[in-house]
């Protein structure tokens, strides 16, 4: 019964699919299809461009030494006299 079911919602998809596309030929098909591949190539190439350009700019701060200077900012209370002090009132 089961095995029914899911091959009659198979084939309603395919005839969805059928009616969707009346009226257009194999080629323009063929067309929408290339079309949605460039467009989701383009996607991928975007995003892993992104993700390397990040990991550049990061790579480019740690060699200028801003984590460095942001670490020593954070913890300046600690290298001050009043250093105790600053950390009792925190």
């Amino acid at each position: 019964m089961a095995v029914s079911r899911a091959r009659q919602m198979e084939r309603g998809r395919a005839v969805a699919r059928v009616r969707m596309h009346v009226g257009q030929s194999a080629s323009e098909l063929a067309r929408e299809v290339h079309a949605q591949a460039t467009l989701e190539y383009a996607l991928t190439v975007l995003a892993l461009l992104a993700m390397v350009v990040v990991l550049a700019l990061i790579w480019r701060a740690g060699e200028e030494g801003i984590f460095v200077h942001l670490v020593e900012e954070a913890a300046s209370h600690a290298l001050s006299a009043w250093g105790a002090f600053d950390i009792a009132l925190y």
